[in-house]
């Protein structure tokens, strides 16, 4: 009976035994479970970071190759404008300034014939009223020795000196007045000479005058074109700057990325 008791002792304790291994057993397959699980999580945390990773660094790369390109794009615009505005100022403005210069320079000479042909004429129409006055009296005393003369010729009271003297001072007179309208017809003609002067100086000062005008306007307009070109250029290198912040901005972050991928 006491064999069969102890027997039933020690089976019992082995029994004790393997439940306690059993339990061990179970608590290590957990901790082995709940291992696996974590080492699971972290791997697939891990992958999702580094694929996160990888597309920030791709989202940033593209960016800074679509601000790299908007610089690049900007960058042409503005040394476009930049063009536009020499060439406009090379081939329109400075010629202009130019054609502007010449007038204003005709318009002085045009200015000066006109008030040199303004004198002349006076002095030709003084000299024709002097030579109208001279004519006339010249005439008149020609006339009143020709009477004269022609009175003493049929005047028997007058001897024949005295009649040759009369005679004699008439064809004086008649030569002095024939020689007033000589000159009365030739301060006529530069009369004449000097009205055509005048008119020609007085057109001439027009033609320049009208010509001054268009240029100052024509240089105003191009003005005005060159002024609005400065501003689009001024546009243009304020663009090109703030693109090219962008692009330095983009290619930081892209760098970034690309390290945090790596």
């Amino acid at each position: 009976g006491a064999i069969a008791a102890k027997g039933l002792l020690d089976a019992s304790r082995a029994h004790a035994d393997i439940g306690r291994v059993l339990i061990a057993i179970d608590d290590a397959i957990a901790q082995a479970t709940k291992l696996h699980t974590d080492a699971v999580a972290a791997t697939k945390a891990a992958e999702a970071a580094s694929l996160k990773a990888a597309t920030d660094a791709k989202t940033a790369s593209a960016a800074f190759t679509a601000a790299d390109k908007d610089a690049t794009t900007k960058k042409t615009a503005a040394a476009t404008v930049h063009t536009a505005l020499e060439t406009l100022i090379t081939t329109k403005q400075k010629p202009a300034m130019e054609v502007v210069k010449t007038a204003k320079a005709n318009l002085t000479v045009a200015a000066r014939a006109k008030t040199a042909a303004d004198t002349a004429l006076n002095r030709a129409r003084t000299a024709k009223a002097n030579a109208q006055i001279d004519q006339r009296t010249a005439e008149t005393i020609a006339k009143a020795a020709e009477a004269k003369a022609k009175a003493a010729a049929g005047d028997p009271k007058k001897t024949p000196a005295q009649k040759n003297a009369a005679m004699n001072i008439a064809t004086v007179k008649r030569k002095l007045a024939d020689s007033a309208t000589t000159r009365l017809t030739t301060a006529t003609a530069a009369e004449t000479m000097a009205i055509t002067t005048n008119t020609t100086a007085g057109t001439a000062l027009t033609s320049t005058q009208t010509a001054l005008t268009t240029a100052e306007k024509a240089l105003l307009s191009v003005n005005t074109m060159v002024t609005k070109a400065k501003a689009d250029s001024a546009a243009a290198d304020k663009l090109q700057k703030s693109a090219d912040t962008a692009a330095q901005t983009a290619k930081a972050a892209a760098d970034r990325a690309a390290a945090t991928r790596a």
